[in-house]
């Protein structure tokens, strides 16, 4: 029996990326791959010229941050699904952060149905995990992109064992957060109180990036990174 096709999106993790990619060839026809900059939105031409020639039975968009247009979605036979590295509890950008600045518990990883909208589409399956008292966002996150593949060999098992896969009933909890309204959340006022400032810190605070930023007197500042 000839293997199911499917179109596999990913970012440039290099590491997880082949993770991801040996595993779906092994149960799945990749008719495209396409790895994609964090800043990069726009579906590639790759993925249009492989509609139209092929079927495409399922899409799978796992870590890239493209916007994958309706009519893409609609054109796999079977199911376009993307795995999002955070729990229904918070869609869009900046999950970790707003996770440890709520001092939540447990955190996790959702896979879900395409939809028009970021994060928004009927919830397959969660795969929840505990937050560290010495987490940062960082940590978090990183923790999180070793579960989302967790996730991403499950769902994929599922669909190459049964051919389906029904929503298992979680909801998004909120609309997704942007970017904009992330960097917001980011940065200190000089009214902030200290307990509030010091929740942003740890909330925001990465190795590899600014943040938080502080802005006094018109005067934008931003933390360094954080040293490991």
């Amino acid at each position: 029996m000839s293997k199911r096709k499917c179109i596999l999106l990913l970012d440039t993790n290099e590491y997880l990326g082949r993770l991801a990619e040996d595993y779906c060839g092994a149960l799945f026809e990749i008719m495209c791959v396409v790895r994609n900059q964090r800043n990069v939105k726009e579906l590639s031409h790759e993925v249009f010229d492989t509609l139209n020639n092929n079927k495409i039975d399922y899409i799978f968009n796992f870590l890239s941050a493209v916007k994958v247009p309706v009519e893409v979605i609609n054109s796999a036979k079977k199911f376009a699904i993307n795995f999002h590295p955070a729990p229904p509890d918070y869609p869009g950008v900046g999950c970790a952060s707003y996770a440890l600045y709520d001092n939540a518990k447990e955190y996790g990883v959702t896979a879900h149905l395409m939809d028009e909208t970021y994060d928004s589409g009927e919830i397959i399956s969660v795969l929840k995990f505990p937050i560290l008292n010495d987490d940062y966002c960082d940590t978090l996150f990183d923790r999180a992109l070793q579960y989302t593949l967790m996730l991403f060999y499950n769902v994929l098992y599922e669909l190459y064992t049964t051919g389906e896969i029904n929503p298992c009933g979680a909801k998004w909890l909120r609309k997704p957060s942007t970017r904009k309204e992330f960097e917001k959340f980011m940065t200190i006022l000089p009214t902030d109180q200290e307990e509030e400032v010091q929740r942003k810190i740890i909330a925001t605070q990465h190795t590899k990036f600014s943040g938080p930023f502080i802005r006094i007197f018109g005067q934008h500042f931003e933390m360094p990174p954080r040293k490991k």
